[in-house]
């Protein structure tokens, strides 16, 4: 009863006794101490990660700092730093807190072998725990003690995100969060809600390594201060970042085994080793966080920082070389591309852009500007072999028209709406957006600078939407040219040839749309257009608008962690532009124009000038116009 009355009396006079104005890097180094089962057990010294410093100050209870978002990769002390908060707001400074997971295993494996032995090596902290004003509460979902408690949840239902209030917000590993939780919207906005009760005073931190799809830590640095640390080159004394840019290592003969890696410094390009961390990580020497985006809201802090500055000592240089190495030579594609997005999202922070890289479509724009060609003039004299493909939408079609010469040369020689009349769509064979299309596209012709019409080879039409009308319209229009696609990426081999399927009296191509799309990119970012080449830079016409090259680069090649293969992921709403290319593509593997050579091309030519004969110029008319306003 002694022993109790006396924990009550002091209890009490701690709640009494005003809090003393000390930031979280000074009370931590006095207070904590670190499990025997950490790299280095013992007191916690802020000297090994003077990284963490900042961080930790911004989030003690005197700081106006009130959001910070921390994308930290592989074991730069993130976990150690979100602990040394909770423990301070346990102790030094008490406030109801809550602590998010994605899910409740993560939950569960956090408290059991993380945050208990944390608590197991800090008696005085832990001896708080269970005592709070119900005099219970220390489970694994909530942990009381005197003037506060932790609240532990799993974002991945509603209710776990909403009914208490907490003054320390702490989101672990966000990017593991769904977009949307059971309809109720973000888990992170939900979550910032649960500090509006203490908006003058929350305190809001949230972090993770980046996932390559949508990335909610990527979302929030972004719209932060978005800080670097930057570091003195033991040698000129400029401030620098450590990046993968100016990462540089050596390898034996077999290049299988990394012999030695270091830094080159970007402003006197002098060789910064490992060993000289000691000197160049610490504040005093002039490191120092920097700010990368100067127009954030006032209050939110993001901090960015790769594995390279992780303490001397616990992952080297030459081990995070070694990981890159053996993820770059991996020879199975796919375990490749896993493991190379394994490494930019924990390591570098960064998301992993596959060898497919997606292209920069303002590039391709100001490319394009300088083009020779334009929608309305006669085509260039090298198009011998005309193509086009059709995506088809609920309220009109999208056409792209193509121009392809020997060794793949090809240009895009228009992009053309087909808007369905007042009252009807797609699925109506009778529509007069599909008359428009027979006219122009089927029938039509295209005239050549010297003077040739060149109907198309080929005339590809997705089939995956309104397939009964694309059907009837097979039978209806009884035109060779008239193709129907439908994607198929089960092929077993790497072919690039669609396969031809025929069901009562309808033909079809299965085809390998994403294989054809990563052709598709590799052309578009070719650099290579000398005469004696296979292949050439693609042309446009100068007149496409910014929406056509926004539409043809709207997707990337990503890995699924989950389904564990590469798959095409949107980067926004409208890809009529890629798919139409496609298909054009598909045409062009389905007639075999990927096999002609020099030869062939050469001959098609001599056969169109032998038979020349005067037809009258179909002039082209243009119908219809892209959504959003934007003409064709």
């Amino acid at each position: 009863m002694a022993k109790l009355s006396s924990y009550v009396i002091n209890v009490v006079a701690d709640l009494l006794r005003p809090p003393q104005r000390q930031d979280i890097s000074v009370w931590a180094r006095k207070n904590i101490l670190l499990p025997s089962d950490t790299a280095e057990p013992g007191s916690y010294n802020p000297e090994r990660a003077p990284y963490q410093q900042e961080i930790l100050d911004g989030a003690s209870p005197f700081s106006p700092t009130k959001e910070i978002y921390l994308m930290f990769g592989s074991q730069c002390g993130k976990t150690l730093t979100e602990q040394i908060i909770m423990t301070y707001y346990i102790k030094a400074y008490p406030r109801p807190q809550a602590f998010a997971f994605s899910d409740e295993k993560e939950l569960k494996l956090f408290v059991k072998h993380k945050f208990n032995p944390f608590l197991a090596s800090n008696p005085s902290i832990q001896n708080l725990l269970g005592k709070g004003q119900r005099g219970s509460g220390d489970t694994l979902n909530e942990k009381q003690f005197p003037g506060g408690n932790i609240r532990f949840v799993a974002v991945s239902t509603a209710n776990a995100l909403r009914g208490y209030s907490s003054a320390v917000i702490i989101a672990d590993e966000c990017d593991a969060y769904p977009v949307d939780v059971e309809g109720e919207g973000s888990p992170i906005t939900q979550l910032r809600k649960r500090g509006n009760t203490f908006e003058h005073s929350r305190k809001f931190i949230v972090s993770s390594t980046p996932k390559n799809t949508h990335s909610h830590i990527m979302d929030l640095v972004q719209n932060s201060s978005a800080k670097k640390y930057f570091v003195p080159c033991p040698h000129c004394g400029e401030l620098i970042t450590l990046d993968l840019e100016n990462f540089k290592y050596d390898t034996n003969e077999t290049k299988k085994a990394v012999t030695d890696a270091w830094f080159e410094c970007t402003k006197c390009h002098n060789r910064i080793e490992e060993a000289d961390k000691a000197f160049f990580l610490k504040a005093r020497n002039g490191a120092k966080w920097i700010a990368t985006n100067n127009n954030a809201p006032a209050g939110r802090e993001g901090y960015i920082l790769p594995s390279f500055y992780v303490p001397l000592g616990w992952y080297s240089w030459k081990s995070i070389a070694q990981e890159l190495l053996e993820a770059a030579n991996t020879v199975d594609e796919l375990e490749k591309s896993a493991k190379l997005t394994a490494f930019y999202n924990t390591v570098l922070v960064r998301q992993y852009k596959n060898a497919q890289e997606t292209p920069d479509w303002e590039i391709l724009y100001k490319q394009a500007l300088n083009s020779e060609y334009a929608i309305g003039d006669n085509i260039p004299s090298w198009v011998s072999v005309i193509t086009t493909g059709t995506d088809v939408q609920k309220n009109r079609l999208e056409t792209t028209v193509m121009g392809w010469g020997k060794r793949n040369r090809n240009i895009v020689l228009d992009h053309i709406v087909f808007a369905c009349g007042q009252g009807e769509d797609t699925s109506d064979p009778k529509a007069s957006c599909w008359k428009m299309y027979e006219e122009i596209i089927l029938n039509g012709k295209w005239e050549r600078a010297d003077g040739e019409l060149i109907p198309s080879a080929g005339n590809a039409c997705d089939r995956s939407y309104n397939t009964q009308t694309l059907d009837a319209l097979y039978l209806q229009l009884a035109n060779d040219g008239f193709m129907l696609i439908r994607g198929n990426n089960k092929h077993k081999d790497d072919t690039l040839l669609p396969s031809r399927i025929e069901r009562n009296g309808i033909a079809y191509y299965d085809t390998p749309v994403d294989r054809i799309k990563s052709l598709v990119y590799k052309d578009l970012i070719r650099e290579d257009n000398e005469e004696g080449t296979r292949q050439f830079i693609p042309f446009f016409a100068r007149n496409l608008t910014e929406e056509y090259y926004q539409q043809l680069t709207a997707e990337e090649l990503i890995y699924d962690k989950k389904k564990k293969v590469l798959k095409w992921d949107k980067l926004r709403d409208r890809n009529e532009a890629l798919d139409c290319r496609v298909y054009n593509y598909a045409v062009y593997f389905i007639r075999r124009f990927d096999t002609w050579g020099d030869s062939i091309w050469d001959e098609l030519e001599d056969r169109r000038r032998a038979t020349h004969a005067e037809v009258s110029h179909q002039r082209r008319i243009i119908y219809g116009q892209i959504s959003k306003g934007v003409k064709i």
